[in-house]
């Protein structure tokens, strides 16, 4: 029995952790809570194009931070979204890829690793750049370079898929293994609820 008490205390804090991770209260009275995740940013497109968070207004985005040299969790996240929004033709939402590792992904390269999951938008930017739009979406990342004698690299980031209603607030999230008919489950019902 003492040991199921510890196990559920140890979930409890956990979760009440992840609670006060993604949730902020508002500075005024009376104001509802809502999650301080996403925010401004300016970055470039695979076509050369800036990009910033004002550009995506006035469409809902499916958000995801990762990097293209990544093995398997961000292939994973990106082809969830793009067979998602394939779904859902005309109703999808914006699809957002911002690298977590700007010194390899440039413009070109980026270009080339979008067309695997069409509908992306990938995004690239200076080191600076992509910092700030990590922090305004609580994603880490740090680079890995223990025993990388050739110069490869592997990047270790959070994997979450971020919802964002068309003033690019923040709706909810999901994991980057997240099945496709959940992503358009998920966006059919917000749009049952808001006509």
């Amino acid at each position: 029995m003492l040991r199921f008490i510890r196990i559920f205390t140890l979930i409890l804090l956990a979760l009440t952790g992840i609670y006060l991770f993604f949730m902020q209260p508002q500075a005024e009275q009376g104001q509802q809570t809502e999650a301080s995740i996403g925010g401004d940013f300016s970055l470039i497109d695979q076509n050369g194009k800036t990009v910033t968070d004002e550009s995506l207004k006035g469409k809902r985005r499916l958000v995801y931070f990762g990097y293209t040299y990544c093995p398997d969790i961000c292939p994973t996240a990106l082809l969830a979204m793009s067979e998602a929004a394939q779904t859902m033709k005309g109703d999808a939402p914006a699809l957002v890829f911002i690298t977590v590792d700007p010194e390899r992904d440039t413009v070109a390269h980026l270009k080339e690793y979008a067309e695997n999951f069409p509908g992306v938008i990938a995004l690239t930017g200076s080191a600076e750049s992509v910092k700030q739009a990590a922090r305004s979406y609580r994603v880490y990342y740090e680079k890995k370079t223990e025993g990388s004698e050739d110069g490869t690299y592997l990047v270790d980031h959070s994997g979450f898929i971020y919802l964002m209603d068309e003033e690019g607030k923040y709706l909810s999230h999901f994991p980057h293994d997240v099945k496709p008919q959940t992503l358009v489950e998920t966006l059919r019902a917000l749009d049952n609820h808001n006509h």
